[in-house]
């Protein structure tokens, strides 16, 4: 297979609008990296399966207070749904506990947010979408 690594901003400030119906403008260039992972994985008759390895709202371990924030989780069930729909297999979240995207809480181990995201995805959709949604090496489709 081909796995791929892709953070949607390199801007240090949280989004201009955080609305569930409307990515921000940095989510666009994930999908476009996506859609040619895609293509070089279908390049000269091959067909190798493409996961998602490592991909983020933000570089960096993500910013505080944007991307360990409730509306950060309308972002990765969007990225989650796009993915899954251009024929991405996989998404294996990096992180899961650490910098400001992990899904626990660093100091207290409290789930975020985009840990109910992940885990109400692997419930309801992960068997209609994707083989495996790894978070943190976990497997939560199961």
């Amino acid at each position: 297979g081909l796995a791929y690594h892709s953070y949607c901003s390199s801007v240090p400030t949280c989004y201009s609008h955080m609305d569930a119906a409307t990515p921000p403008l940095d989510f666009w260039p994930c999908l476009h990296a996506a859609r040619r992972f895609l293509r070089l994985a279908r390049e000269n008759g091959r067909v190798l399966p493409v996961w998602a390895g490592e991909v983020g709202p933000h570089h960096g371990g993500g910013l505080q207070n944007c991307s360990d924030r409730f509306a950060n989780a309308f972002w990765y069930l969007h990225h989650l749904g796009s993915l899954a729909r251009l024929g991405v297999e996989v998404f294996a979240r990096s992180t899961l506990l650490g910098g400001d995207y992990g899904l626990l809480d660093k100091a207290t181990f409290r789930p975020r947010p985009d840990y109910f995201a992940a885990l109400l995805w692997g419930r309801l959709m992960c068997r209609h979408h994707f083989t495996n949604v790894a978070v943190g090496g976990v497997r939560v489709n199961n």
